[in-house]
């Protein structure tokens, strides 16, 4: 076993530990729990952090064990729905923050809206199935209420909570966001921009420099014999910028205008 998977495998009991916590905040009344869905909470953050498996995993596994151990909520039909209900969210979070480009509050926004809408849309169907078994009939109406108008301050809380946890693990460099969260697109499009004007300052210097090859004598006498450019390296990153021109200072051509050859040795030669 390697380091993450041992480290993934910790978080997800601690995530699984909180969910079985959380319920006795709301006195394990059921409406109540169907209000606020203390459950939902430590399953999305657990498929944000250790990965879609991971959250696939601790959510089906937590309503079953919760319900097995102190009896709420219910086992059937609640708990078994919840269980395809938190592992849809798990892994479908989980699944689209792995596979986002940024790593930021927007794109947490983005992953997570569609696995609460994907959670919902599989609870109901549970719910169809396991309330048609029992040969009582799953209207729009039940959905329409246990799914949306009687979750919303839940919906509301993971909203406001789940992006505030990231951020803090984020700023306490815990669980680090992999790009800036300020305006990511910004910073990745002056990037490319920078990249793309320091390979025309190569291409110019470079023409230079194959110029500086025909100088002739007059000019060789003006400028004592000894004629400097300077150039860009053609592969240069945003953030070795400076670097690179304290490079480019150091490394300047050396061109004698009279021969037209290089003062600089051939080892050091770009």
């Amino acid at each position: 076993m390697n380091h993450s998977f041992l480290k993934n495998m910790a978080l997800a009991a601690l995530f699984l530990a909180i969910g079985l916590v959380l319920p006795f905040f709301t006195g394990q009344i059921p409406a109540v729990g169907k209000m606020l869905l203390p459950m939902h909470i430590p399953v999305l953050l657990c498929g944000l952090i250790c990965g879609w498996q991971w959250g696939l995993g601790v959510g089906f596994v937590l309503p079953v064990l919760r319900s097995a151990l102190f009896g709420m909520p219910g086992m059937y039909p609640t708990a078994i729905a919840m269980a395809f209900e938190l592992a849809a969210y798990g892994a479908v979070i989980g699944y689209l923050y792995a596979r986002s480009k940024w790593h930021c509050v927007k794109a947490l926004y983005k992953c997570l809206i569609p696995a609460m809408a994907a959670g919902r849309v599989v609870w109901g169907a549970v719910m169809v199935v396991l309330m048609g078994l029992g040969g009582s009939a799953f209207t729009w109406e039940l959905f329409l209420g246990g799914a949306l108008l009687n979750a919303l301050p839940g919906i509301a809380l993971q909203l406001v909570l789940i992006p505030a946890v990231m951020v803090l693990l984020d700023r306490t460099k815990l669980v680090r966001f992999t790009k800036p969260d300020p305006a990511c697109r910004q910073a990745g499009g002056g990037r490319a921009k920078t990249n793309k004007i320091l390979n025309s300052i190569h291409k110019t210097a470079r023409h230079m420099r194959m110029a500086a090859h025909g100088i002739d004598g007059t000019m060789s006498q003006r400028s004592h014999g000894l004629f400097f450019i300077c150039f860009v390296p053609r592969r240069t990153n945003f953030t070795n910028k400076k670097a690179a021109y304290s490079r480019s200072i150091r490394s300047n051509y050396a061109c004698d205008t009279q021969t037209g050859e290089s003062r600089v040795p051939k080892e050091r030669r770009s």
